[in-house]
């Protein structure tokens, strides 16, 4: 980039979980990255005591690296507590949709499986981060921080989840 990167303003909202906050900071400084970023959130050692010094390792190339040791995969969303497995899939395909990676989705009532670091701790590079538009952040954005923090508003779109209505009638009329 050519300046300074703004450091991510105080006022954005935590919601999202960490999504809401580093979608932000993406979108605030779009245009003006750094080769690479790390992306991390409060009390990082708890899932890397070592993060900091992965930082120092990265190769000036690397266009995404993870900062946390575990990779977790999941056959489905049923580690999510009290049973808002239902929600959380809808979120999951609704921010896909919102990177246009529609076509990566599984075919409607197939089981869904998915891989991911936890923790929120990854570096990410300039180019890794410009393959999406700055429209498909915007639209991550009113999903987390530049909306009112619900990913999903109103009635679960159940033909397209795996998740089925009658598993989750206390999921279903909740506006999530």
């Amino acid at each position: 980039g050519s300046g300074p990167i703004k450091p991510c303003p105080a006022d954005v909202p935590n919601m999202g979980f960490e999504a809401g906050v580093d979608i932000r900071f993406v979108l605030d400084n779009y245009d003006d990255r750094p080769n690479q970023t790390a992306f991390v959130q409060e009390q990082p050692e708890m899932h890397n005591r070592a993060w900091l010094e992965w930082t120092r390792c990265l190769l000036p190339n690397a266009t995404y690296a993870p900062l946390a040791y575990v990779r977790i995969k999941d056959n489905d969303f049923r580690h999510v507590k009290d049973g808002y497995h239902a929600i959380a899939e809808q979120c999951w395909r609704n921010f896909i949709h919102a990177f246009g990676k529609s076509h990566m989705l599984p075919p409607t009532g197939t089981k869904p499986a998915h891989a991911y670091y936890g923790g929120a701790l990854f570096a990410a590079s300039r180019v890794q981060l410009r393959r999406s538009p700055r429209v498909a952040y915007l639209r991550a954005d009113n999903l987390t921080a530049g909306g009112d923090g619900r990913c999903h508003s109103g009635e679960l779109d159940w033909a397209s989840l795996f998740a089925k209505p009658a598993h989750h009638e206390h999921t279903a009329m909740r506006d999530t």
